[in-house]
């Protein structure tokens, strides 16, 4: 039940940061596609968090009404906590380092 999580991550968070980092790869620092690129980082890893609690409370739902084993149970909800403790931080730490690089003055 792990791989889910897995799958999930990939499709709906993954992908998404690789292609807003190929967006603004190469781009000036106080252009509005580094702002909105910041944001969407921003909203992805927020995203991604909310997805992966989801994800949490399923696991244990489907353990109470007996649809899975504990051990798929603990095996998903031990993925879903890695993917909302990590991916969520680094997406996060990225986008707010571009939002920064925008509000600082030129020179």
């Amino acid at each position: 039940m792990g791989g889910l999580a897995n799958w999930a991550s990939i499709i709906t968070a993954i992908i998404p940061t690789l292609i807003i980092l190929s967006i603004y790869k190469g781009s000036d620092v106080n252009s509005k596609k580094a702002l909105a690129c910041g944001i969407a980082l921003l909203i992805t890893a927020t995203a991604s968090f909310a997805l992966m609690n989801s994800f949490q409370v399923m696991y244990e739902a489907l353990e109470a009404a007996s649809k899975i084993s504990t051990e798929d149970a603990s095996s998903g909800k031990s993925v879903a906590n890695i993917w909302a403790a990590m991916f969520p931080a680094v997406v996060g730490a990225l986008g707010v380092n571009i939002l920064t690089s925008w509000l600082q003055p030129k020179n």
